[in-house]
């Protein structure tokens, strides 16, 4: 798989890394999180997979993975998490994945749970145990 990515503002690649190859246009991929790549390694391939997904089904299956790899590095990038599990609730959602939509709230739920947030996790697990139960999840 070619994980090459071409920032925004910048028409120069960086193959081994998959984000910009001059330090000043990370904050320019900030929306795509290519900038965190540099901070945790591993991440670059999961950015240049958003990025490059033509199945669109993808693009919330890889968020929400990013955002639970974010929040469980450290809790310097909490805020980051939420902003990827927010992307994947709204990728599954526009795209019908109810299932996966289950799982980002409950994922969702824990980043609340982290933060101190009881009653903001109370709701997340909430939409995640209707949406599996509506998928034909049983308690068991």
């Amino acid at each position: 798989m070619d994980t090459k990515v071409r920032s925004e503002k910048d028409s120069s690649w960086h193959e081994d890394e998959g984000i910009s190859s001059d330090p000043s246009n990370w904050e320019s991929d900030y929306y795509t999180g290519t900038s965190l790549a540099v901070v945790i390694p591993g991440l670059a391939t999961r950015f240049a997979c958003y990025q490059n997904y033509k199945l669109t089904w993808c693009k919330g299956w890889t968020a929400g993975n990013i955002g639970d790899i974010l929040l469980n590095s450290d809790d310097d990038h909490l805020s980051d998490a939420e902003l990827w599990f927010q992307k994947a609730i709204e990728a599954d959602s526009r795209n019908g994945m109810r299932w996966q939509l289950a799982t980002d709230h409950a994922c969702y739920a824990d980043w609340f749970k982290k933060k101190g947030d009881i009653q903001g996790a109370k709701e997340q697990l909430t939409k995640a145990i209707d949406l599996f139960k509506e998928c034909g999840a049983e308690a068991g």
